[in-house]
């Protein structure tokens, strides 16, 4: 841990994380998109499934982790949140990647994303490449604890962030997003 960024090294147990990555496999996928009716493969070259909120899967993976949040918000960000919800499960194959962005959307909305969070949902052997990371000037946790299966990073949503390229095999992570009030 430390202040911009809360990882737990395989904390959810890897028959959860299979159970999860079972939801990918029950859904019809698509390419990933970047905003409504949009997709730009230079930007973001992944198949994705959402589960919005209000739906019985979200609810399921909210069950497994609002703990994490509430305990990362409580120990390390302290911001307001408002119980908004989304989650993604994302797939990158070879040469799959998403360029450097951040989750934060800056519309005018009464309520905005403020905690990202990733899941792993791979292990470190069934792919190569496909780094997450932050921007330069963020320190990012050690591959070696990020890609394992179980392993949480829970941070800021305004931060920027990235997967690079994956070179060899298929990268699954569940992506999701803990909404509160406006920064305003």
């Amino acid at each position: 841990m430390n202040s911009w960024w809360y990882a737990l090294e395989k904390e959810v147990p890897v028959s959860v994380c299979d159970a999860i990555l079972s939801l990918y496999d029950n859904q019809q996928t698509h390419s990933g998109r970047i905003a409504e009716n949009q997709k730009d493969v230079k930007i973001r070259n992944s198949s994705v499934i959402g589960f919005p909120y209000g739906t019985t899967n979200n609810d399921k993976i909210n069950e497994i982790l609002e703990k994490y949040i509430v305990m990362a918000n409580s120990e390390c960000f302290g911001f307001s949140l408002n119980g908004f919800r989304e989650f993604q499960i994302a797939k990158y194959e070879e040469n799959n990647h998403y360029k450097k962005h951040i989750d934060l959307r800056l519309e005018d909305r009464i309520s905005t994303r403020k905690l990202s969070i990733t899941l792993q949902l791979s292990s470190a052997t069934d792919y190569e490449g496909g780094e997450f990371l932050f921007s330069s000037d963020i320190r990012t946790p050690r591959q070696s604890i990020i890609k394992q299966k179980g392993t949480l990073i829970i941070f800021p949503s305004f931060l920027y962030h990235q997967v690079t390229p994956v070179t060899k095999g298929s990268r699954y992570s569940l992506v999701g997003w803990y909404e509160g009030s406006n920064w305003n």
